[in-house]
């Protein structure tokens, strides 16, 4: 199989994952959509990655910021996860900054689920601060510690 940038930055999410103490088990989820994973069997995953920031013209204050879109379809798979298991996360892997991953309140604070409109989510990295994100479901931004993943995913 020839590798590709989708394998790079999933690829940095999971290691963290089936590196953490309490990791058992990881699978494509039933749906078998790529970015779509079953962690230790009960809980669903979902990664988005950005190769880079925003331009740096978009920056503000020496703040690195990377934008992701969230289309109409996979709010919906969103929906159903939330409906079917109960317990989703979602992994924003920053280029090679960082992975930031959000619980299911968090995407719900964040993002319209599901929604007929295509939705954004902005990650805010600054030196020396935890980062911060935020939604075309709020405009009002959430901190989120920089030890959140994969933590998040086996401790909510």
């Amino acid at each position: 199989m020839q590798s590709n940038e989708k394998h790079k930055y999933h690829g940095m999410a999971l290691a963290q994952i089936v590196e953490y103490e309490q990791f058992s088990a990881l699978n494509p989820a039933p749906d078998h959509q790529f970015g779509h994973y079953r962690v230790n069997h009960d809980r669903e995953l979902y990664v988005k990655y950005r190769t880079a920031p925003q331009p740096s013209g978009a920056s503000r204050r020496g703040e690195t910021i990377y934008q992701f879109t969230v289309s109409p379809e996979e709010t919906q798979r969103y929906a159903e996860s939330l409906s079917a298991a109960g317990r989703i996360f979602l992994a924003l892997v920053c280029a090679d900054d960082t992975v930031i991953g959000l619980n299911q309140d968090q995407m719900k604070e964040v993002l319209a689920i599901p929604s007929t409109r295509q939705e954004w989510i902005e990650v805010t990295l600054q030196r020396e601060h935890s980062p911060r994100v935020r939604g075309s479901a709020s405009r009002r931004s959430i901190v989120v510690p920089h030890n959140s993943f994969p933590k998040r995913i086996f401790e909510d």
